[in-house]
């Protein structure tokens, strides 16, 4: 059995909800995928890692339309150019919003004016830059201040794991604008 003939028995099997087929379709093409992607996007580390996962995830949900009339692999890396330009779209607007915060400082000549729009500036920075569970724990109990309770039941977490990662949030924001003595 030739590469292109064992790619249409695991997507045949994949299609008829064999999980095996799906892990060993992720066990085959990821490293394929996880290239593919990194020359696209230019991206590294857990941001790549996170568009390899989606891609996965969303040829899991559609394998029933996947035709054969390309190699599965292929097919992965056209679902890795979609899942890219959605993550780049995403990064954009956060990018955009986390920029209107330094726009929100008041707008005076004086230095103290001015060192706190460069603060706030470092601050929108730093959120922008956190990993997504303790930025997302820290705007939901910290900005919009959604108690603990509710904000742990809403992600799926405990509340004392809540609690540290809003902690670590605040540890790295506030180093992020902490002004330097001389």
């Amino acid at each position: 059995m030739d590469a292109r003939d064992a790619d249409e028995a695991l997507a045949t099997a994949w299609r008829g909800g064999d999980v095996a087929a799906a892990g060993e379709a992720f066990v085959l093409h990821s490293e394929l995928v996880r290239r593919f992607s990194a020359r696209i996007t230019g991206w590294r580390d857990h941001d790549l890692e996170d568009l390899v996962q989606q891609v996965f995830v969303e040829a899991h949900r559609g394998i029933r339309g996947f035709r054969g009339e390309s190699r599965l692999s292929s097919w992965l890396c056209g679902i890795a150019v979609r899942v890219a330009a959605r993550q780049r779209r995403r990064r954009r607007r956060q990018a955009e919003a986390f920029a209107s915060l330094a726009e929100l400082a008041p707008s005076t000549s004086s230095p103290h004016a001015a060192e706190a729009q460069q603060a706030l500036a470092r601050l929108a920075t730093a959120l922008g830059e956190l990993d997504e569970p303790l930025r997302v724990a820290f705007v939901m109990c910290a900005v919009e201040r959604i108690p603990g309770r509710e904000a742990a039941a809403v992600l799926g977490v405990r509340e004392g794991t809540l609690a540290k990662r809003v902690h670590e949030a605040r540890t790295r924001l506030r180093r992020a604008i902490e002004w330097e003595v001389s």
